[in-house]
Protein backbone atom coordinates (compact mmCIF):
# COMPACT_ATOMS: atom_id res chain seq x y z
CA UNK A 1 0.00 0.00 0.00
CA UNK A 2 1.27 3.35 -0.56
CA UNK A 3 0.94 6.53 0.45
CA UNK A 4 -3.10 7.93 -0.15
CA UNK A 5 -3.61 11.64 -0.20
CA UNK A 6 -7.29 12.46 2.19
CA UNK A 7 -10.26 12.97 0.04
CA UNK A 8 -10.34 16.67 -0.84
CA UNK A 9 -6.26 16.66 -0.69
CA UNK A 10 -3.62 16.65 -2.77
CA UNK A 11 -0.19 14.59 -2.81
CA UNK A 12 2.24 16.75 -4.19
CA UNK A 13 5.98 15.71 -4.95
CA UNK A 14 8.41 18.18 -5.65
CA UNK A 15 12.12 17.73 -6.20
CA UNK A 16 14.37 21.35 -5.91
CA UNK A 17 17.74 20.72 -8.34
CA UNK A 18 20.54 22.00 -6.86
CA UNK A 19 18.78 22.77 -3.78
CA UNK A 20 22.28 21.65 -1.02
CA UNK A 21 24.20 24.13 -3.22
CA UNK A 22 21.50 26.66 -3.20
CA UNK A 23 20.86 26.48 1.13
CA UNK A 24 25.33 26.30 1.32
CA UNK A 25 25.00 29.35 -1.14
CA UNK A 26 22.05 31.14 1.51
CA UNK A 27 24.22 30.50 5.06
CA UNK A 28 27.03 31.95 3.15
CA UNK A 29 25.08 34.99 2.42
CA UNK A 30 26.73 34.58 -1.34
CA UNK A 31 24.47 35.72 -4.00
CA UNK A 32 27.02 34.89 -6.69
CA UNK A 33 27.25 31.11 -5.04
CA UNK A 34 23.65 31.21 -5.28
CA UNK A 35 23.28 31.77 -8.86
CA UNK A 36 26.08 29.63 -9.94
CA UNK A 37 23.84 27.03 -7.64
CA UNK A 38 20.42 27.46 -9.35
CA UNK A 39 22.03 27.46 -13.00
CA UNK A 40 24.36 24.55 -12.74
CA UNK A 41 27.05 24.40 -10.43
CA UNK A 42 28.19 21.08 -11.67
CA UNK A 43 27.88 21.93 -15.21
CA UNK A 44 30.06 24.75 -14.94
CA UNK A 45 32.87 22.96 -12.84
CA UNK A 46 33.23 20.32 -15.97
CA UNK A 47 33.06 23.32 -18.98
CA UNK A 48 36.28 24.26 -17.01
CA UNK A 49 37.72 20.72 -16.83
CA UNK A 50 36.22 20.23 -20.63
CA UNK A 51 38.42 23.32 -21.35
CA UNK A 52 35.42 25.02 -22.64
CA UNK A 53 34.64 27.67 -19.76
CA UNK A 54 31.21 28.62 -19.08
CA UNK A 55 31.71 32.57 -18.51
CA UNK A 56 29.56 33.75 -15.43
CA UNK A 57 29.38 37.15 -16.80
CA UNK A 58 27.14 35.80 -19.85
CA UNK A 59 23.17 36.06 -19.29
CA UNK A 60 21.22 33.39 -16.96
CA UNK A 61 19.73 31.95 -20.17
CA UNK A 62 22.55 31.51 -21.83
CA UNK A 63 24.57 29.88 -19.34
CA UNK A 64 21.67 27.57 -18.36
CA UNK A 65 21.57 26.47 -21.98
CA UNK A 66 25.51 26.08 -21.97
CA UNK A 67 25.08 23.83 -18.75
CA UNK A 68 21.81 21.87 -19.41
CA UNK A 69 24.19 20.76 -23.01
CA UNK A 70 26.98 19.58 -20.82
CA UNK A 71 24.39 17.69 -18.59
CA UNK A 72 22.65 16.03 -21.74
CA UNK A 73 26.04 15.05 -23.64
CA UNK A 74 25.99 11.28 -25.01
CA UNK A 75 29.81 11.57 -24.96
CA UNK A 76 30.80 9.34 -22.65
CA UNK A 77 34.08 11.20 -21.48
CA UNK A 78 31.97 14.15 -21.30
CA UNK A 79 29.52 12.64 -18.76
CA UNK A 80 32.44 11.16 -17.00
CA UNK A 81 33.64 14.70 -16.41
CA UNK A 82 30.26 16.19 -15.69
CA UNK A 83 29.71 12.57 -13.02
CA UNK A 84 33.53 13.25 -11.17
CA UNK A 85 32.68 17.06 -11.39
CA UNK A 86 29.70 16.42 -9.27
CA UNK A 87 31.53 14.22 -6.74
CA UNK A 88 33.29 16.84 -6.24
CA UNK A 89 30.77 19.78 -5.84
CA UNK A 90 29.31 17.58 -3.18
CA UNK A 91 32.48 16.21 -1.59
CA UNK A 92 33.70 19.72 -0.86
CA UNK A 93 30.64 20.72 0.29
CA UNK A 94 30.55 18.19 2.45
CA UNK A 95 34.26 18.12 3.64
CA UNK A 96 35.28 14.85 2.15
CA UNK A 97 38.55 14.26 2.31
CA UNK A 98 41.12 12.75 -0.33
CA UNK A 99 40.92 9.76 0.68
CA UNK A 100 37.43 9.59 1.38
Amino acid sequence: MGIVADPGCRLLEVDYAGIEQVVMGWFMRDPHYIRIAKLGTHAIVASNVLKRPIDLSWPNDRIAAACKAIKRDKDPHVHDIYDRSKRCVHGTAYDLTPLG
